[in-house]
């Protein structure tokens, strides 16, 4: 086994041979987004988990490569879900209003997950977060 360094992306592993996984192989950019709805029970926890979801996507403006139109659909999916947090945070939450504001948001980051690894799984969670909605906050 050959160990190079580079200079931004810490140490690189060149194997020769076959490689057996047992579990989980991360590989490249991508990132695994592992928040846990299912324990989401009140408006403070919805709250909550779409602001984490809302920093995984600043994440995403970070990307090295990210070009001009993939930029763009970050933005988009970035002020859908932060009006949803609006939404969410009002005393009577429109359930189906945050269900589609979300669906738009998974729109835009399923545009990105062909050609960036990392925005993988953003799409299943906002998914969810919009049928929590509806289950949290009615119709």
């Amino acid at each position: 086994m050959t160990r190079k360094h580079q200079a931004q992306g810490g140490p690189i592993y060149n194997i020769q041979g076959g490689i057996q996984a047992g579990r989980d192989v991360i590989m490249g950019d991508q990132i695994i987004n592992t928040q846990n709805i299912s324990n989401i029970q009140n408006q403070p926890q919805f709250v909550e988990a779409l602001q984490r979801l809302e920093a995984e996507i600043e994440k995403l403006k970070a990307h090295p490569g990210l070009k001009p139109a993939q930029a763009k659909a970050v933005k988009a999916a970035q002020a859908k879900v932060n009006e949803a947090i609006l939404e969410t945070k009002k005393p009577a939450p429109p359930g189906e209003h945050i269900h589609k504001t979300l669906d738009s948001a998974k729109q835009s980051i399923e545009k990105l997950s062909g050609s960036i690894e990392a925005a993988i799984g953003l799409g299943t969670v906002l998914a969810q977060l919009g049928q929590l909605a509806l289950k949290l906050f009615g119709h």
